[in-house]
């Protein structure tokens, strides 16, 4: 058992970087004046929680035992079922926040991410609150989680989710569903959280307990002002706090602390009314009770203070940036350094099989390793697709070539003139940027197996003369049917 320090720097009850050290909170020096909090997530937790999916023969059985009549809804095989999972908690310590995650994939090749992420605080409502003890289980699908209790509770009341609002079905090829990330309630976390549901807990964590505490010297400080006054006061605060966390549309930690307030303010407002003044500030007392001695509010609440409306780390929108490529490997750029090549070419495979049919393209990140400024020809877009420019040398599992593509087989034995846009990129010494290349424009990948992939770049006239070839690094491809 452990728990976060209060003032948000670390963590209380635990020797340094100990065993059970579930991150540390990073301030660099000047974070505070860029809004900038650095998370060091480390995996404390052994088990993630179990999901029974559509295709486990045990999931047809635990619906009609668990849910029943769902299995009996319009629309349910095709519809409905791709789209819901069962997720039960087999480890011995309750799911505090957890998020899954969905990959739609479509016959037209597309894939639609879908995310469901579940953050309980204390003060919520106790009917929202989707708690996963042990033992447990839930039924999950992209826009509900609910108990078998609660299914049968609120089906007579409120019917079915009708098939229409579920993801679109029309088309579907397959649904990957997995659990990415668990906060479990002894503090420990497991799970690739590309969802950032760790970040989501600590924040409400952070919210709570600071706005429990500004409520709660709101009240003390009125002393000798008529309740009815103090109650005012306290609404005032929740209302213009939570019209405050409306706007903050950022991705940062604090606009995500400053949305946490504000759904916290909710919370306290909805107590305030059903309890009165007397018994909302019994609550809160109870509350503070457990904040050991610190009753100082969190980094992130002393920055909440003096934060202005129109202050860019919490409000207004993220401004576009192109797609980054691969890094480049250090020992690549330095092997190109040693051989004289004025760049290198670096690549990364998809990170998950590629379905069959489908089209695959390939960032490929180009740095000056020339240690002067290049100029390299692009054609026009973010990023460049510049097929043209790169040779392409793909090999099935045993080593053959691939099979080139219909549109390359068409172009073989006559001149092609290619004609179009092109600009040309100016590198200084270190610097990058992303080309973008077709692979199966070229070649026929619809045969399932594994590819290896590899570009190369003809060293030409313009900023950096020279004869011969720049090799990428080879990556691998599944595809699958």
């Amino acid at each position: 058992m452990f728990e976060v320090g209060e003032d948000g720097h670390g963590w209380r009850g635990l020797e340094a970087c100990g065993p059970a050290l579930l991150l540390c909170l990073l301030l660099a020096p000047g974070a505070i004046a860029q809004g900038v909090w650095h998370l060091r997530v480390r995996q404390t937790a052994t088990q993630s929680l179990t999901l029974i999916k559509p295709s486990d023969p045990l999931f047809e059985g635990m619906i009609d035992t668990y849910y029943p009549g769902i299995s009996q809804e319009p629309g349910y095989q095709t519809s409905i079922k791709p789209f819901l999972v069962l997720v039960r908690n087999d480890t011995a310590l309750p799911a505090v926040a957890y998020a899954i995650m969905w990959r739609v994939h479509y016959k037209d090749c597309s894939v639609k991410s879908q995310r469901a992420v579940f953050v309980n605080r204390h003060l919520m409502f106790r009917p929202a609150m989707t708690y996963l003890p042990p033992r447990y289980i839930r039924l999950i699908a992209p826009m509900f989680n609910v108990t078998p209790k609660e299914y049968e509770r609120d089906k007579p009341s409120y019917g079915w989710y009708p098939a229409n609002s579920f993801p679109r079905s029309e088309g579907l090829s397959s649904v990957d569903v997995n659990v990415d990330g668990v906060v479990y309630g002894d503090g420990t976390f497991i799970g690739p959280d590309k969802t950032r549901v760790l970040q989501s807990y600590l924040m409400a964590k952070f919210a709570e307990r600071d706005e429990i505490l500004a409520a709660l010297n709101l009240i003390r400080s009125s002393a000798g002002t008529s309740p009815l006054a103090v109650v005012s006061q306290l609404e005032k605060m929740f209302n213009d706090e939570f019209q405050f966390s409306q706007r903050a549309y950022q991705d940062s930690l604090l606009a995500k602390y400053v949305r946490a307030r504000g759904t916290t303010a909710t919370d306290l407002s909805r107590i305030l009314q059903d309890r009165g003044l007397t018994g909302f500030e019994k609550l809160l007392g109870r509350f503070v009770g457990g904040f050991g001695e610190n009753h100082k509010p969190s980094t992130f609440g002393r920055e909440y203070q003096r934060l202005s409306d129109k202050d860019p780390r919490v409000f207004g929108i993220t401004p576009w940036k192109p797609p980054e490529g691969p890094s480049p490997s250090p020992t690549a750029v330095a092997a190109a350094a040693a051989a004289g090549q004025p760049f290198t070419l670096t690549i990364v495979g998809p990170k998950v099989p590629l379905v069959a049919g489908c089209p695959l393209r390939l960032l490929v990140t180009v740095e000056d390793t020339s240690g002067r400024p290049i100029t390299l020809v692009t054609s026009p877009g973010v990023p460049p697709d510049d097929t043209w420019d790169y040779h392409i040398d793909v090999r099935d599992a045993h080593g053959r070539p691939a099979r080139p593509s219909a549109f390359a087989l068409s172009l073989r034995g006559k001149h092609t003139l290619v004609a179009g846009s092109f600009v040309g990129h100016r590198l200084d010494p270190g610097a990058t940027f992303v080309d973008e290349v077709s692979v199966t424009k070229d070649f026929d990948l619809r045969e399932p197996g594994k590819y290896t992939i590899r570009v190369s770049r003809f060293l030409g006239p313009v900023g950096h003369p020279g004869k011969g070839v720049v090799k990428s690094n080879v990556v691998t491809v599944t595809v699958v049917k």
